[in-house]
């Protein structure tokens, strides 16, 4: 039997481990655009690696900074965001992808909010953090009362400066004092 036999299939080269290259079926899976955020990346090795040491595969955040390669300090700067309120790690871990330029959240400004461990000032600064974009940093927090009331004093915009007049629970209501 004679005759010309023709097969047509979609391929793409897939690169695998190594940097090896393989012919494979298909269309190649189209890539998100734009990158993951630092923040993102840190909280998520921050949730492994407090995984890891509380299923005693590593026995401390010594040892787990040994084996990172960092310094202890840097390894409880990480470790500190796993002392985020539980919806602040979740809008960390889904922040958007930076499409170009700097990143939307600083790991300084999460570390600010994380020194803090009442969750109800951590909604409050991280609201805060994400009206103003990070642009204002916090100089003072204290306590007014016991209704849940807190004042806190921010500056560090070149504009002028920011003061959370009170919060009382979900409600947030900002005043802004223009100062040259």
């Amino acid at each position: 039997m004679t005759g010309k036999l023709t097969v047509s299939r979609k391929l793409h080269i897939a690169r695998e481990g190594l940097g090896r290259k393989r012919f494979r079926e298909g269309e190649e899976a189209a890539k998100p655009a734009g990158r993951v955020q630092r923040v993102s990346r840190l909280m998520a090795l921050a949730i492994e690696c407090d995984r890891l040491i509380r299923e005693g595969v590593i026995k401390n955040q010594s040892e787990l900074a040994h084996y990172a390669q960092v310094t202890t300090a840097r390894m409880t700067h990480i470790m500190w965001m796993t002392n985020l309120a539980p919806e602040i790690q979740e809008a960390i871990l889904f922040l958007p992808r930076a499409e170009s330029g700097p990143d939307s959240v600083k790991e300084i400004e999460v570390r600010e909010i994380a020194r803090v461990m009442d969750w109800g000032v951590q909604r409050v600064r991280w609201s805060v953090n994400r009206l103003t974009q990070g642009r204002i940093r916090s100089r003072r927090w204290r306590c007014a009362g016991s209704l849940g009331c807190w004042t806190e004093a921010y500056s560090g915009g070149c504009e002028g400066s920011l003061r959370i007049v009170s919060v009382f629970e979900s409600t947030l209501r900002l005043v802004i004092e223009w100062s040259r």
